[in-house]
């Protein structure tokens, strides 16, 4: 009879013990215990979150975009070449394209404006950067058109990149809710001085025509001209905006840039955010004119960066995290931030945890309560 009873206790404690494994495997899937690889990780308190690298922009998409741009030719106003960038950029927009037309002595003149994020948001952020090349290489012995690799590709390449970004990682959903987003692609800027042309003609002609409505609700406008030197060496704009120049050089500083981001006051520059500046809209322009090849016929892909392009990109995207998601960067090679998004308690998921919400939270008690629970119920019932 006792050996009847040890057999029915322990065929009772294997029962048990069976059972307490199935619940705790099934506690596993049901509170999404997988494991974290590239999900956003708790650091200390909610207050901090480590970002998978995708939140940067793509250098092979950058110098893709300077490929195809100094492929088409030289991007004059009024050419077929300047034509074919805009029905790429078109092809290629990330939310709704809007062509603007004008006529400057005699010459169509088209600025592209792609439209993303929230158009009913009271805020509106604008980044800019102009498309065509110049006619003639006023500093060079030879008047041929430039290549524009620099100047004019550089800052449509970062943009692009910019938006891809944007609009395609989890990180910035919370500034598309919150604002509208525009990246306007200029034309006519760099003609200035020839055949009786003025300078940044497209985007003085984009700002006049703004309505009151979009410029009382513009937070800011970023301007990227001349970005991609192999050797970048961006100074502070003089006519720029004071307060967010220097937090986007604070911004580079805080992620290992201060080579490229120069501490000290450069030119005073007449370039396409001074229309902006002239209606009352926050504006700066990151621009390395200190680059040898300006307005010569070798400012051409042998004499750019995608990866210069990509230090400037990245530093704005980091800026918009710091100033409009109080998300600071500090480390960009760990990719370490801290503080939450506006509106969530949780953190950011990443792509591929983006259907849980709230599951990363889960994921760090999961493990731990159910081993208690297992050591508490061997110990009740002596398994």
């Amino acid at each position: 009879m006792k050996e009847l009873g040890r057999m029915k206790e322990n065929k009772q404690k294997r029962a048990l013990t069976g059972a307490l494994v199935v619940f705790f495997v099934a506690s596993l899937f049901l509170l999404g215990f997988y494991p974290l690889r590239d999900s956003i990780i708790f650091l200390e308190n909610k207050k901090s979150i480590a970002l998978p690298n995708d939140w940067q922009v793509n250098e092979t998409e950058i110098q893709q975009h300077l490929e195809q741009q100094l492929g088409f030719g030289y991007r004059i106003p009024g050419s077929n070449a300047s034509e074919r960038l805009r029905n790429y950029i078109k092809g290629i927009a990330q939310g709704s394209v809007i062509f603007q037309n004008f006529t400057y002595m005699s010459t169509p003149i088209v600025n592209i404006e792609i439209r993303i994020g929230n158009q009913t948001s009271p805020n509106l952020l604008i980044f800019g950067a102009h498309y065509d090349t110049r006619k003639i290489a006023t500093n060079d012995e030879i008047p041929d058109p430039v290549p524009g690799a620099n100047d004019g590709a550089s800052g449509v390449a970062g943009l692009l990149a910019m938006m891809n970004t944007i609009v395609e990682n989890p990180y910035f959903l919370d500034l598309l809710e919150a604002f509208e987003i525009r990246f306007v692609f200029f034309d006519a800027e760099d003609q200035g001085g020839i055949d009786g042309w003025n300078w940044t003609r497209g985007s003085t002609y984009y700002a006049e025509n703004m309505t009151s409505g979009d410029v009382n609700r513009s937070v800011a406008m970023i301007l990227l001209d001349m970005v991609g030197d192999r050797n970048l060496n961006l100074k502070k704009e003089r006519n720029s905006d004071p307060d967010y120049r220097d937090k986007i050089w604070e911004v580079a500083a805080n992620i290992g840039y201060s080579e490229y981001f120069i501490d000290r006051l450069g030119y005073s520059l007449i370039d396409d955010h001074v229309p902006f500046l002239n209606r009352g809209i926050p504006s700066v322009d990151l621009i390395d004119f200190d680059y040898s090849e300006w307005h010569k016929v070798t400012d051409d892909l042998a004499h750019v960066s995608a990866s210069s392009i990509a230090i400037v990109a990245n530093t704005v995207l980091a800026w918009l995290l710091a100033e409009f998601l109080e998300i600071q960067v500090w480390n960009l090679s760990s990719n370490q931030v801290s503080s939450p998004p506006f509106h969530s308690s949780e953190v950011f998921e990443s792509p591929a945890e983006s259907s849980s919400e709230g599951r990363i939270t889960i994921e760090f008690f999961t493990a731990p309560l159910m081993l208690l629970v297992v050591f508490l119920f061997k110990r009740r019932y002596r398994i």
